[in-house]
């Protein structure tokens, strides 16, 4: 079971200011296991979601594995969500609609794992995502009268493939790409922004020996945008590498140093069109080169 109480004392930016908004949630979650034979099991689950704003949905999930051997396992799933708007959704006076219904949608997968040996192994996940009511501004009516609204049917269809290496006792790697596209049906001609990249690289190389462990990380974004114009982030291709090391003080403390953004990317993961309504090219950029030096103590 769960209950949120989200509320907001008092917010405000360039556009918007409103005080004591307040959004109830609630559900009731419920999954079950059922062992069909040896190597098929299925995996269901039934939840209510109550929302003060956006009503109320039963979103039902159902998973099937079936392992014929020690090395191949495949998966099939299927899941339903609801996805209420956001505060600033609800409430803002310029923007907001207190009638805003929530984001609904049904998602399918199908997946398989194949472990050659133990030093290996490689995965393939194929996903198909089907939106109604996608909330976003609609910038098809006159500046003073948009507002959020559920403009638009979303559609993604992607994969990710992933592969792991165990070179020796001290050397590993993981690569992983997916690759998502994303279309969309607008009411009037308003943009919906999806915040996914087209193409995503991450690598990951890893180093240990004693109480010493090396991580060197990089993830590379290919057409940020999915399409929609190459304008709408500070840069639609990039890499970005981040190294880290850890070194083991005691059974549960270790230091660690972190190089974060290593070569200064400027880079953005947020879209922030507005149609020019600050005047100039607006974008939430992420941090530059940083770095981290602390210690994590588990207990």
């Amino acid at each position: 079971m769960e209950y949120y109480k989200d509320q907001v004392l008092d917010y405000q930016d360039l556009a918007a200011k409103y005080s004591d908004g307040t959004v109830i949630s609630k559900a009731v979650y419920l999954q079950d296991v059922w062992q069909l034979a040896d190597s098929v099991k299925a995996v269901g689950s039934l939840r209510q979601d109550w929302n003060s704003y956006a009503g109320s949905k039963l979103s039902p999930a159902l998973s099937l594995e079936y392992q014929p051997s020690e090395k191949v396992l495949y998966t099939l799933a299927y899941t339903e969500y609801f996805a209420p708007p956001k505060q600033l959704q609800i409430f803002s006076p310029d923007y907001g609609d207190e009638a805003l219904k929530p984001e609904e949608g049904r998602v399918y997968e199908a997946g398989l794992t194949y472990v050659p040996d133990e030093s290996s192994s490689l995965k393939i996940n194929v996903f198909h995502r089907d939106a109604a009511d996608v909330i976003a501004v609609d910038i098809s009516l006159p500046k003073y009268l948009r507002r959020y609204a559920n403009i638009a049917h979303e559609k993604a269809t992607g994969f990710t493939v992933s592969a792991s290496k165990l070179f020796s006792e001290k050397w590993r790697s993981l690569v992983a790409y997916t690759q998502t596209k994303v279309d969309t049906e607008r009411k009037n001609s308003s943009p919906v922004s999806t915040m996914i990249p087209h193409g995503e690289l991450l690598l990951d190389l890893m180093y240990e020996y004693d109480k010493y462990s090396v991580l060197l990380q990089g993830r590379g974004v290919f057409d940020q945008a999915n399409g929609r114009g190459e304008n709408r982030f500070a840069n639609n291709n990039y890499w970005v590498w981040n190294a880290s090391l850890n070194y083991k003080l005691q059974k549960n403390t270790r230091l660690y140093v972190k190089v974060n953004n290593i070569f200064n990317q400027f880079y953005s993961n947020w879209d922030n069109e507005s149609g020019g309504f600050l005047g100039f090219d607006e974008w939430y950029a992420e941090p530059g080169r940083n770095y981290q030096i602390g210690i994590n103590y588990s207990f």
